[in-house]
C-alpha cells in the first residue's frame, strides 16, 4: 500500500514540475510568474474547451467562483487555481489519512471527500452573498426606480444605484456595467452573467423583467413598482426562514465535529479498535460509512444555506 502512495506522490510532484518547467521555457527564468503557470495549467487541464460533461463541471466551478465573490479577497483564484487547490488538498489529506488510518481504501475515500470541500465552501460563500443581497434588494429597487424615473436609462440607473448599495451587490453591479462598457457584449448578455452570480429568485425576476423590456419594451416603471410591492411582502417570511437555516447549520456542524473527534480518537487513542478498523474489511466499511455520514452532513449544510 505504501508503494501506491509513493506513486501518487511522484505523479503529483511530476505534474507540478512539468507546469513549472513549461512555464519557464516559455518566458525565461527571470520573467517566470504565477500568471504564466496559471495559463499553462489552463491548457493542460482543459485546453480552453468547455464541451460535454467536463464542460458542465467547469461552467459550474466558474459560476460558483463568481457567485462567491472570492476573487475580491483572492484575486488569483480562477478555475485553474481552484482545480489545482482541490488536487493539492486531496493529496495532502490522502497522505495524512493514511498515516492515521493505515488503510489505503479509507484514506482514498477521505481524500476524495475532502476534494469536494472547496466547492462546498464556495457554495456557502455564494449563499451568504445571496442572503446579503436579499436584504439589500428592496432598497436597491427603490434607488433604481428613482434613477430610472429621472433618466429613463436602464444602464445609467444600474450604474448610479450601485453607489448607494453595499457589498456584495455593489461589486456585482459595477462589474456588470464595466463589462458592458469595456466589451462588445450586449447589455442583455451582461445581465445573463449577473443572474448567474446572484442566485436569488426575486432578483432574478427583476433581471428577467429588465431583459424583456430591453427586447420588447413595455411599461417598465409599472413592473418595477410591482416588484417593490412584492419585495415588501416577502421580507418578514424570509427572516423566519433565515433563522431556521442558521439553527440547522449550527446543530449539524456540532454533530459533524463530534463525529470527527470520535473517529480520529478511535485510531489514535484506542489501539484495539484501531487494529480492527485498519486490518479488517468490516472495520474499513465502518470507517467509510462514518465518513459518508459526515459527507451527508456537509451536503445538508450546503443545501440549507443555498436556499
Amino acid at each position: 500500500m505504501m508503494n501506491y502512495l509513493l506513486v501518487l506522490k511522484a505523479v503529483f510532484i511530476a505534474l507540478f514540475m512539468y507546469l513549472v518547467i513549461v512555464s519557464i521555457k516559455k518566458t525565461g527564468l527571470e520573467r517566470f510568474r504565477m500568471k504564466q503557470l496559471k495559463l499553462t495549467a489552463d491548457r493542460l487541464l482543459w485546453n480552453g474547451k468547455r464541451k460535454g460533461y467536463t464542460g458542465k463541471i467547469i461552467d459550474k466551478i466558474d459560476i460558483s467562483i463568481q457567485a462567491s465573490n472570492i476573487q475580491k479577497y483572492l484575486p488569483f483564484m480562477d478555475i485553474s487555481m481552484f482545480i489545482i487547490t482541490v488536487m493539492v488538498i486531496s493529496l495532502l489529506i490522502l497522505f495524512l489519512g493514511y498515516r492515521i488510518t493505515g488503510s489505503l481504501i479509507t484514506s482514498l475515500f477521505i481524500g476524495i471527500m475532502t476534494g469536494f470541500l472547496p466547492g462546498v465552501a464556495l457554495d456557502i460563500l455564494a449563499a451568504a452573498n445571496t442572503k446579503k443581497i436579499r436584504r439589500l434588494y428592496l432598497g436597491f429597487l427603490n434607488t433604481f426606480e428613482g434613477f430610472f424615473n429621472i433618466s429613463g436609462d436602464i444602464i445609467y440607473a444600474f450604474e448610479r444605484s450601485a453607489d448607494y448599495t453595499t457589498e456584495p451587490l455593489k461589486s456585482f453591479i459595477k462589474s456588470t456595467v464595466m463589462k458592458y462598457r469595456r466589451s462588445n457584449l450586449e447589455f442583455i448578455d451582461c445581465l445573463d452573467d449577473l443572474e448567474k452570480q446572484i442566485r436569488d429568485r426575486e432578483f432574478g425576476k427583476f433581471i428577467k423583467f429588465t431583459k424583456l423590456h430591453l427586447v420588447y419594451g413595455g411599461d417598465y416603471r409599472m413592473a418595477i413598482r410591482k416588484l417593490i410591492e412584492q419585495a415588501r411582502r416577502l421580507e418578514s417570511s424570509r427572516s423566519i426562514m433565515a433563522a431556521s437555516a442558521l439553527t440547522g447549520t449550527i446543530v449539524i456542524s456540532g454533530v459533524i465535529i463530534l463525529d470527527l473527534v470520535s473517529f480520529i480518537s478511535a485510531y489514535t487513542m484506542n489501539p484495539e479498535t484501531a487494529i480492527v478498523l485498519r486490518s479488517t474489511l468490516t472495520g474499513q466499511l465502518i470507517a467509510v460509512g462514518n465518513l459518508l455520514a459526515v459527507g451527508a452532513g456537509v451536503y445538508m449544510i450546503a443545501s440549507l444555506n443555498r436556499g
